[in-house]
Order: C-alpha cells, then structure tokens, then sequence
C-alpha cells in the first residue's frame, strides 16, 4: 500500500464518507488504498459504492473493491 497522509488520516478517524469520496480520486492508487481500507473497517454503508467501484477501468481498484466486498460480507 502506497502511504498518502490524507488516506492515513481518514483511516484513523475511520472516516467511512471520506474513504468512499476517495474512490472518486484521480489517483488510482488513492482509489485502491481507499478500497482496501474500507474493507479493514467493514461498514456495510460502502458496499454500493464499492461495488460501483468494481467497475473502474484500473486493475488494482477492482481488486481491493472486490477484496473490500469480500471483507464486509463476512
């Protein structure tokens, strides 16, 4: 995972908003961070934005959505 203080910082206010708006973020590996941090806190309030998410055109964001997803069903 690529350290961005910004995604750091949502994390540790588990900042379940922030990391979804994230999703939407230019920077694709801002996008995956995201993903896979959404996972770790497991709310149920991202499962449509990431499977919405499972859909972007970058590989290594499906993969953290669909990892996320995986993590928030169990």
């Amino acid at each position: 995972m690529i350290k961005n203080p910004h995604i750091d910082e949502l994390m540790e206010k588990k900042d379940v908003d922030g990391l979804i708006n994230a999703l939407e973020d230019e920077d694709k590996n801002v996008c995956k961070n995201a993903a896979e941090l959404l996972g770790k806190i497991g709310d149920g309030g991202a499962f449509e934005p990431l499977i919405n998410a499972l859909g972007d055109e970058d590989e290594d964001v499906c993969e953290a959505a669909a990892y996320a997803l995986d993590k928030i069903g169990d």
